[in-house]
């Protein structure tokens, strides 16, 4: 695996390069759980994807534990016939450099999360 968790200060843990990534390539993939929107736990709240208009989308892996960034290096991809989730590169990210994704959050959501 190309990637590890390690803790990040103000925002718990992240995901980290161990290598060097090259632009455009694929880190992870990721099988998705599905659940009912009104059926995710509170304390999982801020680790599940928008699925659909009901359903959200835990990633396995390292796929829910990667932070936002409105700058992010990384992008996501949901497939759903196969229920995987793909993160890729947008960038050549550095060994040791934390691996970030937009979360797309509405500004009510960046308040709730407390991402500025």
């Amino acid at each position: 695996m190309k990637t590890t968790i390690l803790s990040v200060p103000l925002k718990g843990r992240g995901v980290f390069a161990k290598e060097p990534i090259r632009a455009k390539s694929l880190i992870e993939v990721c099988h998705l759980l599905i659940m009912k929107v009104n059926e995710v736990p509170d304390a999982l709240e801020g680790y599940v994807f928008e699925y659909d208009k009901k359903h959200s989308a835990l990633a396995l892996g390292h796929g829910s534990l990667y932070n936002h960034s409105d700058d992010c290096n990384a992008w996501v991809e949901m497939e759903d016939k196969t229920r995987l989730l793909y993160i890729h590169a947008k960038r050549a990210i550095k060994s040791g450099e934390e691996i970030t994704i937009n979360y797309r959050y509405s500004t009510a959501d960046r308040l709730k999360f407390g991402i500025v």
